[in-house]
């Protein structure tokens, strides 16, 4: 098997356990910072690298593309974006949602230290949503509280 790193990040006062999920473009990562004696989610999600054109392209035509093969070696790096979230409680398990036709949205599921079981829409842990006020909440389905960034 070969390949390349596609992206690496340094999580300062990051420490064991660690739990980790990947799904389509996208990783959430659970870890414990005993340095602010806290729980936190790393999210990354991968974009790919294009200037976006609007909408004139699809109106005008555009610049028409012509069929030939592109190998996956010569592709632009994809553009990581990545956000931290405070989190409550530890987790013994982690995982994603799936559908047949994989049409409904993506949630996390999580298995807590406190013997429960936490569903978190994957949209509430997008890096690119905007954010309220700095000291508000989100609030999540299952009751508990994801925080906004670090």
């Amino acid at each position: 098997i070969t390949g390349q790193v596609l992206h690496q990040s340094r999580v300062p006062g990051g420490a064991q356990p660690v739990h980790l999920v990947a799904c389509d473009n996208w990783v959430v990562m659970h870890y414990q910072n005993p340095k602010r004696t806290r729980f936190e989610l790393l999210v990354v999600e991968f974009y790919q690298a294009k200037a976006d054109d609007g909408p004139w392209d699809i109106i005008f035509g555009g610049a028409k593309t012509h069929n030939h093969s592109i190998s996956a070696h010569y592709l632009e790096s994809p553009v990581p974006l990545q956000q931290t979230y405070i989190f409550q409680a530890g987790v013994t398990a982690i995982t994603t949602t799936a559908t047949g036709k994989g049409v409904t949205p993506r949630s996390i599921i999580m298995g807590l230290t406190t013997e429960h079981l936490m569903r978190v829409s994957k949209d509430v842990l997008n890096p690119r949503r905007p954010y309220p006020a700095p000291a508000a909440a989100t609030a999540t389905p299952a009751g508990g509280k994801v925080k906004t960034p670090v």
